[in-house]
């Protein structure tokens, strides 16, 4: 499933941090909760695509105090990144996550299942492509921002948009609309150091 903030399509009420910009951020898939850990078995057992939104619309609608602690320190420290401002709060996200796409690269939790059918992970990959696809074209961002440079999600979407750049930037032409696309860490993976120089560099593709 594809989120789309209500304030989206609106550069008039879109946060200030985006500079007017439609932006997308696509994540790499969604955690398990204990329900799913335990009743699927096969990655065939899913409906596709999943419900892999629902932690923003409940931020957006103020129900996110239930939250993983995991889940609130990836979507708050994004949050400060893309703002510059280290001391957002939870509350003070709702308009940034209005203004905003997201969604999973993946589409199956966290949960191993490619190998207990013998299918190698590259499967779950092919398979989100043209789901993807679809999103990015239902979207129609400008800036597309990809959780994760330690995760082949980048790596797939690039083969899927037919770019073989090895950079973590680029600009592609997509349904006759010019996209540009940034990979940043994990919000919670950052490396050391790293906080500053990652907030300076969305600043600047945002800018653009």
């Amino acid at each position: 499933k594809l989120y789309i903030g209500e304030y989206y399509q609106d550069e008039n009420k879109r946060h200030t941090c985006l500079f007017g910009k439609k932006l997308m951020v696509v994540g790499h898939q969604k955690h398990a909760t204990p329900e799913e850990r335990s009743k699927y078995n096969s990655i065939d057992d899913f409906n596709y695509p999943l419900e892999d939104v629902k932690s923003i619309e409940e931020l957006t609608d103020g129900t996110w105090e239930s939250w993983d602690p995991s889940d609130r320190k990836s979507y708050l420290q994004f949050g400060r990144m893309l703002t510059g401002d280290t001391r957002l709060s939870m509350d003070g996200m709702v308009d940034l996550w209005k203004s905003i796409a997201f969604c999973n690269y993946l589409q199956v939790p966290d949960i191993n299942l490619a190998d207990r059918q013998g299918r190698d992970e590259d499967y779950l990959y092919e398979m989100a492509k043209p789901i993807f696809l679809d999103k990015l074209l239902e979207a129609q961002p400008e800036k597309v921002i990809v959780w994760g440079v330690d995760t082949p999600s980048f790596k797939y979407i690039k083969n899927a948009l037919g770019v073989s750049t090895l950079e973590h930037e680029f600009q592609v032409t997509f349904n006759n609309r010019k996209i540009d696309f940034l990979n940043i860490p994990h919000p919670c993976r950052l490396p050391q150091g790293g906080y500053d120089v990652v907030i300076t560099k969305i600043k600047e593709f945002l800018e653009k």
